[in-house]
Formats: C-alpha cells, structure tokens, sequence
C-alpha cells in the first residue's frame, strides 16, 4: 500500500515541480525555479515530519507519501548539482557559491523555522 501512496504522491510532486520550472525561468543565469522547489521542500519536509506526522490523525502511509513522494519528488539535488556545475564551467563563480550558499544555508534556516513553528503549534494544541 505505501508504494502506491508514494507513487501517487510523488506523481503531484514531479508534476508540482515541472509546473514551477515552466513558471520560474532562470534569471541572468540564476536557476531561480530549482532553488525555490529546494527551499519549499526543505519547509515542507520539516513540518511533515515534526508537526503533521506528530498531531494528524492521517495513515502512516499518507505521511510517508506527503514526505517521501511528493516532496521527494518535487526537490532535485541532481538539478541542483547539475546547475552549480554548468556555471562552474561557465566560471560564474560567484553566482555558483551563492546559489549553493542560498541552498545550504537557506534551507537549514527553513527547516528549522519549520520545527520551531511545529513546536510551538503543538504547543497551542496541549490543554493548559
């Protein structure tokens, strides 16, 4: 059953973000849709597992496809990889360390935003 929810799930997050590329095209050879879907998913994936999976009253496998399949697919570390190299060949340096800084640094300053708005939902959630 966990495969057919992943498979459907991820299904909606290729689809997500092939929509997002066609909407999101680079700027001055900046790839600005990659970097959005990276950092979306690093938020996404943090508050699925730290908030959703903690307090839903959803199947496992539901979370697992939400995490695993949609933002597993909707995030591309190879698209990221490819792209920091091709301005590397291009000897855009700057624009290449900034875009990893962006994705590095962006992305655990998102994820952990993302815990702490868990924490403090659940928080909300707790009787006094």
């Amino acid at each position: 059953m966990n495969y057919l929810v992943v498979a459907c799930f991820a299904f909606l997050g290729g689809v997500t973000r092939y929509g997002i590329s066609l909407w999101l095209a680079p700027t001055h050879g900046f790839p600005v849709a990659t970097l959005l879907v990276n950092l979306v998913g690093c938020f996404l994936l943090a508050f699925i597992s730290h908030y959703v999976g903690e307090v839903s009253k959803l199947p496992s496998s539901v979370i697992v496809g939400m995490g695993t399949g949609f933002v597993g697919a909707m995030t591309t570390f190879s698209t990221f990889s490819n792209e920091t190299l091709q301005m590397f060949l291009h000897h855009q340096y700057g624009l290449a360390f900034m875009y990893d800084g962006i994705s590095l640094f962006g992305g655990l300053l998102i994820s952990w935003t993302a815990i702490w708005l868990s924490r403090q939902l659940v928080e909300r959630r707790r009787p006094a």
